[in-house]
């Protein structure tokens, strides 16, 4: 924030690479492609980590990841609109 971007993902506890790597992959493609807020897309985000068991197995998310260890750190900061 204070090399003045308007807004920034942050994490409250350390995360590991490989969630936050899924996490990261699925905000970005919400935010770009769907023209959701990053609030939005941080939310949907978050909520693809919490439910990995419904999506299809070519997706390639760990089932572990449904435990909010992975995902409820992340939060956005700023201008988040």
């Amino acid at each position: 924030m204070q090399v003045g971007v308007k807004s920034a993902i942050a994490s409250l506890w350390s995360v590991t690479d490989d969630s936050t790597s899924e996490l990261v992959k699925a905000f970005y493609t919400n935010y770009r492609n769907t023209g959701m807020s990053i609030a939005e897309a941080l939310q949907k985000a978050q909520i693809r980590m919490i439910h990995p068991k419904k999506l299809q197995s070519s997706e390639g998310i760990n089932p572990r990841y449904d435990n909010p260890v992975y995902w409820a750190s992340m939060i956005a900061i700023g201008n988040w609109l």
